[in-house]
């Protein structure tokens, strides 16, 4: 699989070619998709607590929403994978809670089960939910002015690289400018 690079002017879909990102077969369908991210130096602050991690993972994360072709068999490529995730924490909430409220009324072989069962559910859960939302297109760096893809189709990314528009007259960084004229 290729990554891409594409710069935030570019996102409404209108340079692409009129390929499947996840196939490569010829679409006119295109479907918008806000891809985030954050450094993976961030996951090591849940060590530190969910509530520092969830502040820093908050201010690192950068998000960008780009308009991508797909075909039709396709087409839930992103949506099945934040449904996977959003109706298993709803789930595991839902059986936390029932727990809880059945405990003091279960016997004690079935109250120790269900919590044995909570703990491995939700570890194979987020595992298998890591698996799943990886491995499909998603964000490897996200900046202000452009986001990488990986997993894109080989062939979409090369007719991409061939046909790619040129780039816009972008602003040097400010380091650049400043030790540009200087005499060393």
């Amino acid at each position: 699989m290729a990554r891409i690079l594409i710069y935030r002017d570019e996102t409404d879909g209108d340079y692409f070619p009129h390929r499947c990102v996840c196939c490569g077969v010829e679409t006119e369908r295109q479907v918008k998709n806000t891809f985030t991210w954050m450094p993976a130096w961030v996951n090591i602050l849940i060590l530190a607590g969910l509530m520092p991690w969830l502040i820093v993972a908050l201010v690192m994360r950068k998000s960008m929403r780009i308009s991508l072709p797909i075909c039709d068999r396709h087409r839930g490529h992103w949506r099945a994978r934040r449904m996977y995730v959003w109706l298993g924490l709803l789930l595991w909430i839902a059986y936390t809670i029932t727990l809880s409220m059945l405990f003091k009324q279960l016997p004690e072989d079935f109250a120790n089960a269900g919590i044995v069962i909570l703990i491995f559910g939700v570890l194979i859960w987020l595992m298998l939910g890591m698996v799943y939302t990886n491995s499909g297109i998603s964000a490897r760096e996200i900046t202000d002015k452009w986001a990488e893809l990986g997993k894109v189709n080989d062939l979409f990314a090369k007719e991409w690289d061939a046909t790619k528009p040129p780039p816009l007259p972008r602003r040097k960084r400010r380091y650049e400018e400043r030790y540009e004229d200087d005499d060393y």
